[in-house]
């Protein structure tokens, strides 16, 4: 999965990027605040948004945009909780989470590093997936392992970063992910990446998040 934020939307002021390089751009509960080293001077210059909250009668989880059904995620105490992202920890409705100002990149000119040559047929897919992107809507690339997938991407990568827009590639193993790091890393040499998973531990998050 590739999602894509445009750097232009916090409503935040900005406070030192450098002093939350490691959580900009996230929503955080305490317990996640504490445990990436976020002093209590930066807390007091962050704002907070309810974990989950009631808009237009739905419950809407502001982690990950997901609708609550209050029938079936209600703990006993009477608060209800997000089923799907509680793999990241439980959030509920008495919680809420700090939302850290998450950094701009300005448009630039930028050359990618790949220099391969992509077949027709994936050349066609590269461009309905940019008009997909200009279009602000969703596509599903669906192709066996070794049809050059990731490749495809690349043009639509090259265009957003381009754009100042901050990309994320998703996926929910590690092994692909530690797989794609290196290959994303040399198609994009002058950006720098921020490879994430389980048990990688804080680390800086910038335009280009893996």
């Amino acid at each position: 999965m590739v999602n894509f934020v445009n750097s232009a939307d916090s409503p935040f002021e900005v406070m030192k990027m450098d002093e939350v390089a490691a959580v900009a751009g996230q929503l955080l509960s305490s317990s996640e605040a504490e445990w990436a080293g976020v002093t209590a001077d930066i807390l007091a210059q962050t704002q907070q948004v309810p974990a989950i909250s009631k808009v237009n009668g739905k419950y809407i989880c502001a982690r990950c945009g997901g609708v609550v059904p209050p029938s079936s995620q209600r703990l006993p105490s009477g608060v209800v909780y997000c089923g799907a992202c509680i793999a990241l920890g439980r959030i509920s409705s008495d919680m809420m989470l700090w939302q850290f100002p998450q950094p701009h990149y300005a448009p630039a000119a930028l050359q990618m590093s790949w220099h391969g040559q992509l077949t027709p047929q994936q050349a066609s897919v590269a461009g309905e997936l940019i008009a997909t992107y200009q279009t602000g809507g969703e596509r599903l690339l669906w192709a066996v392992t070794g049809a050059g997938k990731t490749e495809m991407l690349f043009p639509l990568l090259e265009q957003a970063l381009a754009a100042g827009t901050r990309v994320a590639i998703v996926s929910p193993r590690i092994d692909v992910i530690l797989e794609l790091a290196p290959r994303i890393a040399a198609a994009f040499a002058d950006v720098p990446l921020a490879v994430r998973y389980g048990g990688s531990g804080p680390q800086a998050v910038g335009q280009l998040l893996l």
